[in-house]
C-alpha cells in the first residue's frame, strides 16, 4: 500500500443516511474509505471521536458509523518517514542535500486525527530547521567535500536529535539515520573523470600491445622470409602451396644466379684454374646466396661479422674459391 500522506491516509465527510428513523438507519459502506491492513477507522462524531481499532466487517448500521460526519483512515503500523532538507556550501551555486530518517509509530489515531496531523513530514522537518547550527555546517566546504559535510552533519543532527527530540502528540518519534546526498553536478564530473582515465589506461595498453606486436614482429622478419612463411600459414593468412611456390621461386631465382656466374667464369677460363669439384662450387655459391639475403636483416654472422663477405671454400692452391663482386670485376678486366 502506498500512500500520499502518514499518518492520516485519507479524511471525508459524510452525509446523513438514507432513513429518517434513526434506529432504521444505516450508512452505505461504501461512503467509507478501504481499510488496509495497518489501518484504523476514526470517526468524527461531532463532539467526540470513535476509533475503530478491531478487524472485522462492518454492517452500516453501527452507532458510530451511522451518527458520524466525518471519517479518517489512519495508518498505525510503524513505519521510517525521512524529511529532505537543504544547506548551503561554499560556493553559491551548490547545496547539499540532507535526507534525515525518523522511525514513526501512531499510539494515539484519535489524538491524530483530532490534531489534524495529515502528514508527519511537515513537523519533523520543522524541528529539523530549527538546528541553527546545521545551515552553517556547509558553508566551510566546496561540493567535492562531500564525505567531510557527511561527518559533520551526521555528528550534528545525532546530538542534537538526542537533546532535543521530536515530540509529536499521539506518535512515537526517534531519530534513525542521516544521509548526504551527491550532487548531481559531483557526480557527473566525477564521472567524466574516471572514464577520461578509463579510457587513457585503455588507449596506453593497446599502445604497448601494439609495440610488443610490432617487436615480435621485427623479430620475425630478421629470422628470414622461411619463418614468416609458416607464421603465414599458422595464422591461416596463406596457403601451403602459395608459400611453397614463392620458395621454389626463391630457389629457382638462385639457381639462376649460379648459373649466370659459372657461364661468366668459365667463358673467361677462371673455372679451369679452380682446383675444386664444381658441386661444391655450386654449394658454396648457394650458401652465399642465402646468407647474403639474411645478413642485411638479421645481421647473422657466417665466418665474419655483420655485412663482411662469408666464409669461403678454398682451391688446393691455397686461394678463395669464391671471389666477391669486386674481384670478379678485377679478373674479368
Amino acid at each position: 500500500m502506498t500512500d500520499s500522506t502518514y499518518p492520516v491516509i485519507c479524511e471525508r465527510p459524510l452525509d446523513r443516511p438514507r432513513s429518517s428513523f434513526l434506529k432504521f438507519a444505516r450508512r452505505d459502506l461504501s461512503e467509507l474509505p478501504r481499510q488496509e491492513p495497518g489501518t484504523v477507522l476514526v470517526f468524527d462524531l461531532g463532539s467526540r471521536y470513535a476509533v475503530f481499532e478491531d478487524r472485522r466487517h462492518l454492517t452500516g448500521r453501527e452507532e458510530a458509523v451511522v451518527e458520524a460526519v466525518a471519517v479518517s483512515l489512519v495508518h498505525v503500523r510503524p513505519r521510517r518517514v525521512t524529511v529532505d532538507v537543504r544547506i548551503p556550501s561554499k560556493s553559491p551555486a551548490d547545496v547539499f542535500r540532507v535526507r534525515v530518517a525518523f522511525q514513526c509509530r501512531v499510539t494515539d489515531p484519535e489524538t491524530v486525527v483530532r490534531d489534524g496531523l495529515l502528514d508527519v513530514t511537515g513537523p519533523l522537518l520543522d524541528h529539523i530547521k530549527r538546528d541553527r547550527e546545521l545551515d552553517s555546517l556547509g558553508v566551510s566546504y566546496p561540493v567535492d567535500a562531500i564525505n567531510e559535510v557527511r561527518d559533520e552533519v551526521n555528528a550534528e543532527l545525532s546530538a542534537y536529535c538526542t537533546i532535543h527530540p521530536p515530540r509529536i502528540r499521539g506518535m512515537e518519534v526517534e531519530f534513525g539515520m542521516v544521509e548526504v546526498a551527491t550532487p548531481s553536478a559531483l557526480v557527473d564530473h566525477a564521472s567524466k573523470i574516471r572514464d577520461t582515465k578509463w579510457q587513457q589506461n585503455l588507449k596506453d595498453l593497446e599502445g604497448g600491445f601494439v609495440t610488443k606486436q610490432a617487436e615480435e614482429l621485427a623479430d620475425l622478419i630478421r629470422t628470414g622470409p622461411e619463418v614468416l612463411e609458416a607464421l603465414a600459414i599458422a595464422r591461416g593468412e596463406t596457403r601451403v602451396s602459395h608459400a611453397a611456390d614463392r620458395a621454389y621461386a626463391r630457389s629457382a631465382e638462385d639457381q639462376g644466379k649460379i648459373t649466370e656466374l659459372l657461364a661468366i667464369l668459365q667463358k673467361d677460363g677462371h673455372l679451369e684454374r679452380l682446383n675444386v669439384d664444381p658441386s661444391l662450387l655450386v654449394q658454396a655459391f648457394t650458401d652465399s646466396l642465402r646468407l647474403r639475403r639474411s645478413e642485411p636483416a638479421s645481421g647473422i654472422e657466417s665466418g665474419g661479422g655483420p655485412g663482411q663477405r662469408p666464409r669461403s671454400i678454398t682451391a688446393e692452391g691455397g686461394d678463395d674459391l669464391l671471389l666477391d663482386e669486386d674481384e670478379l670485376n678485377d679478373e674479368q678486366s
